[in-house]
């Protein structure tokens, strides 16, 4: 390293500020286009960045991380370490997502296996680039030889689902912060963008009003909330509170270090694994008409 170099002042360094303006000349890279809402709240997500999401137990963690991977799969190379599912839970979860199937149809053998075919089809017609590993990358050895095999085709995204299951001879918070160091180290080096899923703590660290879920309850550790570029909460009122509807669900963006903070209100289908943005429609005609009737028809299905 030169160090005048690093040290120039700023005067001189124009053209790095003008390349990475050109760069968000058409917004973020990676942009989660079926979910635009929380897309412009979040402004996308960046390669060399690490994203936490995080949830209580059974709370949408897993269904959420596989819905951001699908979408993401129709552009990108997308990696999902899966510690907890199989892949072939994982894959009924993206069947079932993609073709609006319920999960107990197919459970009660009430869907032709047909289906699968037309599924194969359109993800072949759609370039779909997701790969799903199952029981691999409980160690960061395992973590090596799988990116080891990948040399050739680097992914550009990577899903971790999820920090709490990996396997340790120590601490375990030693060795989920050993994940976190490394997974931001591969991230820069090799251009990618790194999600990790975590669990959070299923009675503690919740707004005492709301009950929703805050960053100082991920779980086992606060270098998930220290080293995070974006933190992404998953609240599922229903789980809470028997009178809330089991669609109603909420996404929380608690810190983001290049954009704004908030939440967008969502319905979660359970039974398709998969989310949407409630759609607002305003009084005000003239906003009224912008919005395509075809999406309000659908989202009154």
């Amino acid at each position: 390293m030169i160090v005048t170099n690093v040290l120039a002042p700023i005067r001189s360094k124009k053209a790095i500020l003008k390349t990475y303006i050109d760069s968000l000349s058409h917004g973020p890279e990676i942009q989660i286009t079926s979910m635009p809402q929380l897309n412009k709240i979040i402004c996308g997500f960046e390669r060399k960045k690490l994203i936490v999401i995080g949830s209580r137990p059974s709370e949408g963690k897993s269904a959420f991380g596989m819905f951001l991977a699908y979408d993401f799969a129709q552009k990108f190379k997308v990696l999902y370490i899966s510690l907890e599912m199989t892949t072939e839970e994982a894959m009924f979860r993206v069947l079932c997502q993609h073709k609006k199937i319920s999960n107990t149809d197919l459970y009660h053998g009430e869907i032709p296996y047909e289906i699968v075919n037309t599924f194969y089809d359109d993800l072949d017609k759609e370039k779909r680039n997701l790969i799903i590993s199952e029981e691999i990358g409980k160690n960061w050895d395992e973590i090596n030889k799988l990116m080891e095999d990948l040399k050739h085709d680097k992914p550009d995204i990577i899903f971790m689902d999820y920090i709490q299951c990996i396997k340790t001879n120590g601490k375990k918070m030693d060795a989920i912060e050993d994940f976190i160091r490394n997974f931001r180290i591969m991230a820069i080096e090799n251009n990618m963008c790194v999600f990790i899923l975590s669990q959070i703590n299923r009675m503690n660290m919740a707004d005492s009003k709301t009950n929703e879920p805050t960053m100082e309850g991920l779980k086992g550790t606060g270098f998930l909330e220290e080293h995070a570029d974006k933190i992404i909460l998953l609240h599922y009122p229903c789980k809470h509170n028997i009178e809330k509807s089991i669609n109603d669900f909420k996404v929380i963006i608690p810190k983001n270090k290049n954009g704004m903070t908030g939440f967008v209100n969502c319905r979660i289908d359970p039974q398709h694994y998969s989310f949407r943005e409630n759609i607002i429609v305003y009084n005000n005609e003239d906003i009224k008409s912008k919005i395509k009737q075809k999406d309000i028809e659908e989202w009154e299905e």
